[in-house]
């Protein structure tokens, strides 16, 4: 593998990274505005699914780059 890819993986993997630490942080959000408002909670209830969906993707998409970095033979973290 080029050093240009393996910068846009490791690019990737902390972009995936944050994006995983950020929806805890808007799942965290919800939580706290599902228990201080109740008449809106559906609204909250599909926050929280975007976020959990978006803290997923992020977490896959940090693990898979981490394994093609680690498969192509270069350093993973």
């Amino acid at each position: 593998m080029d050093s240009t890819q393996l910068t846009l993986i490791h690019g990737a993997v902390l972009s995936g990274i944050l994006s995983a630490f950020l929806s805890l942080y808007g799942i965290i959000a919800d939580l706290v505005c599902l228990i201080r408002r109740r008449p809106h909670h559906a609204a909250y209830i599909w926050g929280i699914a975007g976020y959990l969906f978006l803290g997923l993707t992020g977490s896959l998409i940090a693990v898979l780059g981490t394994l093609i970095a680690a498969a192509a033979g270069g350093n993973a973290a």
